[in-house]
């Protein structure tokens, strides 16, 4: 466990202080698509996400989840949506991309390779093994994309010349089985989407979390979205999950990890663990089951915050034997004083 908090926690470092603070990969890529949101024409709305991309809907397994969870092929899916949302005019929706992938076409201009935050290990901090490594990562998840039927590439060979240099985004609810179908803004009065606000790319959100913590969040956000009285928890059970997760349990870790990092709240029966799970009657605890299921709540504001540094917080704290509550209390004092 503390092996794998440590290699995230430095891995986030990384990206937050490498090669300079100032032009880290993260705050490049927050300003590059901070400007790239702002200068498209849906600029104070938010980014909206077909729900079935989450959804299992009846599926062995969601689009997002069939991705790979290593590497960036989940951020780069939803990075990609959120592009299609800046692009002017509305017409060129779903057209090839152009966004070059490897190197922008003039300084402070895009490309896929610094729009998608990622943290590389440098070797006596040499910059071109760097960029080598995150076009090996890019083209990687543009690989995955394709072979699940969410970007169609130009050149379809496996070997071909310029394969990943254009590319196509596909209706992202699509399961690799079923029909392809070019990409288009959803529209939240016809198909049930979920309601993302900007801030969760320009802030850095996108790229802190990992994408079961992604999917949980984008769960949790699309549930509270269905509630007349948005500031009412949410009773979710654990078989609710299964909308989203194949498997069972596969959610725990993911949720605890925004408790800590103040996105969400999740509030409990006193027959629970801290934890949220239910003892067995070894402990002192009473023995029954809790007549409640956990309550959660979803804060929208806290996407204002820098999401790397909330990230890089919660890790440290739960390498460091915080507890959730003493984790989420500690984050409240330093927010609200």
């Amino acid at each position: 466990m503390h092996d794998r908090l440590n290699k995230r926690l430095a891995a986030l470092i990384r990206m937050q202080q490498e090669p300079k603070p100032e032009r880290s990969d993260d705050v490049v890529a927050r300003r590059l698509r901070t400007t790239m949101w702002e200068g498209g024409p849906r600029r104070d709305q938010p980014v909206l996400l077909r729900a079935h991309l989450i959804l299992r809907s009846g599926r062995p397994i969601s689009p997002l989840r069939a991705l790979p969870r290593k590497g960036a092929a989940v951020q780069l899916q939803l990075l990609l949506l959120f592009s299609e949302q800046c692009r002017r005019p509305k017409n060129h929706v779903g057209a090839a991309t152009r966004i070059p992938v490897g190197e922008p076409e003039h300084p402070g201009a895009p490309c896929w390779r610094t729009l998608v935050a990622l943290p590389t290990q440098t070797r006596g901090g040499v910059a071109r093994n760097t960029r080598i490594k995150q076009l090996d990562q890019l083209r990687n998840a543009l690989d995955s994309l394709h072979d699940q039927g969410k970007i169609e590439l130009a050149a379809t060979a496996p070997r071909a010349a310029g394969r990943h240099d254009s590319f196509t985004v596909q209706n992202e609810q699509q399961l690799l089985a079923e029909a392809p179908m070019r990409y288009r803004i959803p529209v939240a009065a016809q198909e049930h989407v979920i309601k993302v606000p900007s801030t969760f790319f320009t802030n850095g959100w996108l790229h802190a979390l990992t994408p079961d913590e992604t999917i949980a969040y984008l769960f949790l956000l699309w549930l509270h979205q269905q509630r007349a009285n948005s500031n009412e928890g949410m009773s979710i059970p654990n078989e609710t999950w299964e909308q989203v997760f194949e498997k069972p349990r596969a959610h725990l870790e993911a949720y605890r990890m925004l408790f800590r990092m103040g996105l969400i709240r999740a509030l409990r029966d006193d027959s629970r663990r801290e934890d949220g799970t239910v003892p067995d009657g070894e402990e002192d605890f009473p023995v029954h089951r809790p007549y409640d299921e956990m309550t959660f709540y979803v804060d929208e504001e806290r996407l204002c915050d820098d999401g790397v540094t909330a990230a890089i917080t919660a890790v440290q704290r739960r390498r460091d034997g915080y507890g959730l509550d003493t984790a989420y209390y500690a984050y409240f004092v330093e927010g609200h004083g």
